[in-house]
């Protein structure tokens, strides 16, 4: 990318019919805070559809995927297939239970043509947060290597279009299946998407992104709070998410 020049960047949402109350704030969030990025794109698998409609959502563009036996599995899949599914340069994740609380412009995520990435070492999540660590094992099989960061930290997450494709060649050398295949035959459910593609870009491709280590790096200010749509959403919660949509340069507590 010339230097200066804007990059193309799409927001990417992965929504199914449980999320789509949480989808809806999300929506709400990234028209208040978020700038810059071209569209906003949701995918829904098929069987969501009916769900979708009666929410009356407004993304810039909605696709419609195919529907999986086990839509945890699938909508990991949805994500690193992402580049399938739009051509903007960079593709920024979000899920739906994810709130932008402050302004939020590409510039934030992407320095000089290379995204921001942070990651956490393992041995830090063992003394304070254990329930991490499976992440590890499972991103070791699949890599066939030692993994030492978790990469799936602060939302948003921002990659370039060409990791993807490189990723899936990638799992093809090792694995002989497709991504897809790999990711669908995990049991109990046992895969990590970002943890994939952050460990691909670490490993394989680490001058093109800028890493920030958060045991050791000054952090960058966050630009959402994440929630967690399955504990639903009472009374409570949705005050706090209100209070994230409604904050003022990211007043509150993200």
């Amino acid at each position: 990318m010339a230097p200066f020049a804007k990059p193309v960047v799409d927001l990417f949402i992965r929504s199914y019919y449980k999320d789509l109350e949480w989808l809806g704030f999300c929506l709400r969030s990234i028209r208040k805070h978020a700038f810059g990025f071209r569209s906003v794109i949701v995918v829904i698998p098929r069987a969501s559809v009916g769900a979708f409609r009666r929410h009356q959502l407004d993304p810039d563009k909605l696709i419609v995927c195919d529907n999986y036996r086990d839509d945890y599995l699938g909508q990991q899949v949805t994500k690193l297939y992402a580049d399938q599914l739009t051509d903007a340069e960079f593709i920024t994740h979000v899920d739906s239970d994810v709130i932008f609380t402050r302004p939020t412009h590409p510039y934030d995520l992407i320095r000089d043509g290379r995204p921001q990435l942070l990651m956490t070492p393992y041995d830090v999540h063992a003394r304070n947060a254990p329930w991490r660590i499976p992440w590890q094992g499972v991103i070791e099989r699949f890599m066939r290597r030692h993994i030492t960061y978790n990469f799936m930290q602060m939302m948003p997450l921002t990659y370039p279009r060409w990791l993807y494709p490189a990723l899936r060649a990638f799992a093809y050398d090792l694995h002989g299946c497709r991504l897809a295949s790999y990711v669908m035959k995990q049991n109990a459910r046992c895969f990590s998407e970002f943890n994939a593609l952050g460990a691909f870009a670490y490993y394989f491709h680490h001058d093109s992104f800028r890493w920030i280590d958060m045991s050791t790096d000054p952090l960058p200010k966050k630009h959402t709070k994440i929630f967690w749509s399955w504990g639903g959403l009472s009374a409570e919660v949705r005050q706090q998410v209100e209070d994230c949509i409604n904050s003022q340069n990211g007043s509150v507590q993200a």
